[in-house]
């Protein structure tokens, strides 16, 4: 994955990884920039994701939204969120070590 090797998260899929379900090469990507205003996750339900490799102290991402991966696997903390069915996410939440 793009954003394992180097702890940041890709700007664009790599071409490698584009393959159809047998793992045959489905071609390039097309060099489309990315919009100006990336879309936002705007449920009601909260979303909590990884494989992001987030740094830094651990924070959510919005009151909806929180990543839970923090370069574990490159000496990060390992992260996890005490989720309790609350309607938005808070900070508090959040546990490493």
């Amino acid at each position: 994955m793009v954003g394992e090797r180097d702890a940041s998260p890709p700007s664009r899929p790599d071409d490698s990884q584009l393959h159809d379900p047998h793992g045959k090469p489905t071609g390039q990507l097309p060099d489309t920039p990315l919009p100006e205003r990336i879309p936002r996750y705007t449920e009601d339900q909260p979303v909590i994701f990884g494989h992001y490799w987030r740094s830094g102290a651990p924070a959510i991402e919005s009151r909806k939204t929180a990543c839970v991966d923090y370069s574990a696997g490159m000496g990060g903390p390992l992260v996890a969120y005490r989720w309790s069915g609350e309607s938005e996410l808070s900070n508090a939440n959040l546990v490493a070590c």
